[in-house]
């Protein structure tokens, strides 16, 4: 019989699109490398394509996002301008603000104007946000306060609303974000320097002539670089390969070794399995790779995450 999650999955798989890019988007602006967001302008279409898991979770954003300002607008907020485009010709900066929107009670912020930017995100991450210096322990949440605050600064608005969800249990936290023009202002000179360097790689590509030196210098940071699309064509010097640990838990061994022998077999095994993913996710975690390698006992156990942090584990005996 047809798998009913591999056809879902091939036809989420169709929806996967690598879009051109000529312009600094607000969206990325905020990344911490700038040789990657060059490569997104001149060499987008050399990127790695997200997977299918991926695919799935920007369209789970999408959906939660729709169903937030559908709440907001429920709840008595008036929102507008939902997807309003802007473009700032002389940074070439683009964006598109999820939406605008005011208290028509005044109990918020007076009645003013603010810009709204709803994420969704893991309760983990979720658990982690606390205030506007929240969004700086991953690589994608620096992204956030640059998006929200290129949006502010388009439209003016001295107020920005950053409306952060839990998918597994709806909770919801506001954190607020005041217009920052020296931080903007950090902003607007990455996009100079950028558009800079495009110019003159455009330049050197007319004219067929070896442009030396073009690209700003590598990261070479395991956290930033792991999930970079372009990191086949950086090639950063980082092994993303966790190396082996010989590891001493005679508990994980029995654990591992009944976890086996079980094999999906009733109520014990889903105990173990759980109790066992939990304890090798966090052995996995200490060594901030994204696959994990190890010997416990007679146990050879590979892992490896997903871009949702999401591991798997495969077990082989070496007797």
């Amino acid at each position: 019989m047809t798998s009913i999650v591999e056809r879902l999955e091939a036809h989420i798989a169709k929806q996967i699109r690598i879009w051109p890019c000529h312009t600094n988007r607000a969206s990325s602006i905020g990344a911490a490398c700038l040789r990657q967001l060059v490569y997104c302008r001149v060499a987008w279409e050399q990127q790695i394509p997200p997977d299918v898991h991926l695919q799935m979770i920007f369209n789970e954003g999408h959906l939660q996002e729709t169903a937030f300002m559908s709440l907001f607008s429920d709840a008595g907020f008036d929102v507008f301008e939902q997807q309003s485009a802007h473009h700032d010709k002389k940074a070439n900066l683009s964006c598109h603000i999820d939406a605008k929107a005011r208290d028509p009670r005044g109990e918020v912020l007076d009645g003013k104007v603010f810009v709204a930017e709803f994420k969704s995100m893991s309760p983990y991450i979720f658990s982690t946000i606390k205030d506007v210096n929240s969004f700086q322990s991953r690589p994608w949440l620096k992204k956030y306060p640059a998006q929200l605050q290129s949006y502010m600064f388009f439209e003016g608005i001295e107020h920005g609303l950053m409306a952060c969800k839990d998918k597994s249990t709806g909770a919801i936290k506001e954190i607020w974000f005041e217009l920052d023009i020296d931080y903007m202002d950090t902003i607007l000179k990455k996009c100079d320097e950028i558009n800079k360097i495009v110019a003159e790689y455009n330049d050197a590509k007319e004219k067929a002539c070896v442009f030396e030196g073009w690209l700003p210098d590598r990261v070479d940071d395991l956290e930033e670089c792991k999930y970079c699309p372009f990191r086949l064509l950086c090639r950063p010097s980082i092994d993303f390969t966790a190396p082996l640990q010989i590891e001493d838990n005679p508990m994980a061994e029995k654990m591992i070794g009944d976890h086996e022998r079980l094999k999906e077999d009733g109520k014990e095994y889903a105990s173990i399995h759980k109790k066992l993913m939990d304890m090798l996710k966090q052995s996995a975690k200490v060594g901030g790779y994204d696959t994990y390698n190890a010997m416990i006992g007679p146990w050879l156990v590979n892992g490896k995450a997903d871009r949702a942090s999401k591991w798997k584990f495969t077990f082989t005996s070496a007797e």
